[in-house]
This record gives structure tokens, C-alpha cells and sequence, in this order.
């Protein structure tokens, strides 16, 4: 019954840790203490799968690629790192089949939540365009990972947090996205861009001739949502499919 549960809170998103009362109260009264159990169970977490995407991808001559969003530390890069069958997106121009490229970044615009990948919109441009400065594809053959949604469009909007409070202001809601990830597509014209970090907005858009796509996120639901995209030896976009499972 143990095993089950535990892996059914790991199932949803969360770190599951067995301990006595006492070690629980202890743990409870010690925020430095709290803090570094779960940036330690993080990063085992994070190992296992290294470990496990190592084992699943050996012999397939699958390329995966993992780019850390904004609410990760940067100790958890080390381990990508470290591991034989995974690339690390941030911050590099990785090459795909067919004379495409990869540009990622996990970095966003500021947030409520002041999490460890996040930055003013000046300082967010000039970090990701130092790495599209990097790419040898021309647009129509140049794929973006950004993790922060361009602003004001059908990828970037959530509930309206009160900054002060931390509070969803009722039902209404904002556009949250950034505003030089948005410049930048429009700059640049990828042929595609891929995003994340607002959960509730699973959308696609084109912004010029660039589809923007996020498929949204529902992990506390036990779910994965993701998207599958076919793009073509002839600099084009053939395809692509949200996906949930």
C-alpha cells in the first residue's frame, strides 16, 4: 500500500519521502532544514531519471534533448550533464536532422514567485539572442525552445496574481508571457517555437510566419501533455498534434 501511494504522489508531480512523526514536526519547525530535503529530493529525483533515460535510450539512436524551466535550480544542469543519452537545451544551439537547429532557454520574465531562472525583459532578450546569435540555420529551418510564452497571445495567459499577496484575484485573468520572447519570434521568424510555463494556456499561434505552440501542462493531474510536430526535409512544417496522455 506504501509503494502504491508513494508512487502515485510521484505520479502527480510531487516528492514523496517517508519519515516518522517526530522527524515530520522536526522538519516542520526547521525551514533551512525543510529547504534542503526537498532540493535533496530533487536532485535524486532528477538522477533516477537520467539514469533511467540512459538505460531506455541506449542502442536507439534517439536524440533527446532536456532544457531546465525557470522554477529549476542550477545544481540539477550538473546531473543532465553527467548523463550519456540526453543533451542539455540551455543555452546552446544543439543541430537536428535534416539541417535544423535547436535554440533553448529556460529562462523567463519575472514572476510573482522569484524563482532561480528568472530576469527583467532587457536582460532576457539579450540572454537568448546570444545564443540565436550562435545558429548557423536560416529562420525556416531554426526551431526555438523558449519556456516563457510570447506576451499577449493565446500561450501566456493565467489567472491575475496578487503580487503582494500571492493570491489569484478571482476569475479574472492576465496575459503573463514575455515581452521579448515575443520580439524576439517576431525578429527572428522561426520556423517554429516551442513553450511552456503557463500551464493553463494549451494553444498554438502564428506570429508571422512563426507557429508558436504550448501545449499546456496538467502533471498534478497525473497527466503529460505534450506535442508532436513533423517538419520536413524542405524547410517546412508539415505537421503537428497536442497530445495528452
Amino acid at each position: 500500500a506504501l509503494a502504491k501511494e508513494t508512487r502515485n504522489i510521484r505520479d502527480h508531480g510531487y516528492y514523496a519521502v517517508t519519515m516518522t512523526t517526530d522527524e515530520r514536526d522536526e522538519y516542520a519547525n526547521d525551514p533551512n532544514k525543510f529547504d534542503e530535503l526537498f532540493h535533496s529530493q530533487m536532485r535524486k529525483t532528477v538522477a533516477d531519471w537520467v539514469e533511467w533515460a540512459d538505460a531506455k535510450l541506449a542502442g536507439t539512436g534517439m536524440q533527446c534533448i532536456v532544457c531546465p524551466g525557470n522554477d529549476d535550480r542550477h545544481d540539477i544542469d550538473e546531473i543532465l550533464a553527467q548523463a550519456e543519452h540526453i543533451q542539455v537545451g540551455e543555452g546552446n544551439v544543439l543541430d537536428l536532422p535534416d539541417g535544423y537547429q535547436l535554440v533553448s532557454s529556460g529562462w523567463t520574465n519575472l514572476t510573482p514567485w522569484d524563482t532561480p531562472r528568472e530576469e527583467d525583459e532587457p536582460q532576457l532578450k539579450e540572454r537568448i539572442m546570444g545564443v540565436v546569435a550562435q545558429a548557423t540555420a536560416s529562420p525556416e529551418r531554426l526551431v526555438m525552445g523558449l519556456h516563457a510564452p510570447p506576451y499577449d497571445t493565446n500561450l501566456d495567459v493565467a489567472p491575475k496574481i496578487d503580487w503582494e499577496t500571492l493570491t489569484v484575484k478571482g476569475q479574472d485573468t492576465a496575459h503573463v508571457g514575455s515581452t521579448a520572447v515575443k520580439e524576439i519570434i517576431q525578429e527572428v521568424q522561426p520556423v517554429l517555437s516551442l513553450h511552456g510555463h503557463i500551464h493553463e494556456s494549451r494553444a498554438a499561434e502564428r506570429i508571422g510566419r512563426t507557429l508558436a505552440i504550448n501545449p499546456g501542462s496538467s502533471y498534478v493531474e497525473g497527466t503529460l501533455s505534450g506535442v508532436v510536430v513533423e517538419l520536413s526535409g524542405k524547410s517546412k512544417l508539415k505537421n503537428y498534434r497536442l497530445t495528452m496522455g
